[in-house]
């Protein structure tokens, strides 16, 4: 609805509109407003009172502004213009000067409509805005609800005989409960107990993700001497690079991880392959040549198990590492006794350290 602020009087102008749908569309109209309340007949009717000179066709709906669509006041208004303006100093003719007074009316009632049309379709897109917000976040929470439900339904608590307890999300495989997503696996602080179970204290040994029963994915794993690895598993094996944490205990201590311990810790980029140290990080240093497997495969269990055996079907390139991308975490090789480079990321190689001997140039041309 579009209130007139060009009115002072209590009846002012007021018409509702639709932005996206003209009411004054006329194929013969010059009026330069799609919204104006009157249809062209309406401004016809009015002009059609007058034989000469007749007011223009803005004058005309300036005429009709004032008198709110009534013809018969539209008329009385041009007339008092046109008399006005021609005998203000006491001359007669036929200017029609006045009516640019109803013409300005015409153009400032558009001017203003405008300014308020385009703060109603900002008030509309808003408002639309807010209900879409509205369902967006409706749609979001009965999501969340729904994944909550789901994650509960998986939460698991499995206890077995040797004082282990698995905390976390799992599933039920022929009527067994076994590890499957995200989980801790407990064991007793203590590698001998003899009191309850019940009253058994227990410290985390793995955090992170599991698959069929496995340690799979991303998780840490903590030794009973305070040390920890973050990183990647492949079916309880740790496999590729990340982070070893070094504890407090000494290795043969009875010492278990503390969490709860904020005390600074030394940390290390460790490489592992199958659960086998394969070195440090800081080792694989501008010259240091090494030896990658090729043929290496983990996807399918089964398949990986033959190749283990078999080792026919796999063989080592060696290769001498050239620079080193922190950014993407991947090394330039280049091919022993050849200009062959490429790079690969160690963090899913099997590959280990040869020991140094003399080499050539170590930076590419």
């Amino acid at each position: 609805m579009y209130r007139s602020v060009l009115d002072a009087s209590p009846l002012v102008l007021e018409f509702a509109f639709d932005p996206l749908r003209p009411l004054h569309a006329h194929e013969d109209s010059t009026l330069q407003w799609p919204e104006y309340p009157y249809k062209q007949v309406v401004i016809d009717s009015v002009r059609s009172k007058f034989l000469l000179p007749k007011p223009s066709i803005d004058a005309a709906a300036g005429a009709l502004l004032i008198a709110r669509g009534d013809v018969s006041r539209a008329v009385f208004e041009v007339e008092q213009h046109f008399e006005h303006e021609s005998h203000s100093d006491g001359a007669s003719g036929t200017s029609n000067t006045g009516w640019m007074l109803l013409e300005k009316r015409f153009r400032d009632e558009r001017a203003a409509f405008q300014v308020a049309k385009r703060e109603d379709i900002r008030a509309q897109k808003r408002i639309v805005q807010q209900k879409l917000a509205a369902i967006a976040q409706k749609d979001k929470e009965e999501e969340e609800r729904l994944e909550l439900e789901a994650w509960k339904k998986r939460q698991v608590i499995r206890r077995y005989d040797n004082g282990r307890k698995y905390d976390g999300e799992g599933v039920n495989q022929n009527g067994v409960l076994i590890p499957h997503g995200h989980g801790t696996m407990w064991v007793p602080e203590k590698e001998s107990y003899t009191g309850s179970m019940g009253d058994m204290k227990r410290v985390p040994k793995y955090i992170g993700e599991w698959r069929d029963g496995f340690m799979h994915g991303r998780g840490t794993f903590y030794w009973r001497n305070g040390d920890a690895w973050e990183g990647h598993f492949c079916r309880d094996e740790m496999q590729g690079r990340g982070v070893y944490t070094f504890g407090l205990g000494e290795p043969d201590s009875n010492d278990v991880v503390d969490s709860t311990r904020d005390v600074p810790k030394e940390q290390r980029v460790r490489y592992y392959d199958k659960s086998q140290h394969v070195c440090w990080s800081d080792q694989l240093e501008l010259g240091c040549r090494i030896k990658v497997k090729t043929n290496h495969h983990y996807g399918d269990p089964l398949t990986a198990a033959i190749r283990r055996e078999n080792v026919q079907l796999e063989y080592e390139v060696e290769y001498v590492i050239v620079q080193y991308d922190e950014s993407k975490d991947r090394h330039l090789v280049r091919k022993a006794e050849t200009e062959d480079t490429k790079w690969i990321s160690l963090h899913n190689t099997t590959f280990r350290v040869v020991s140094m001997r003399p080499c050539t140039r170590l930076e590419p041309e």
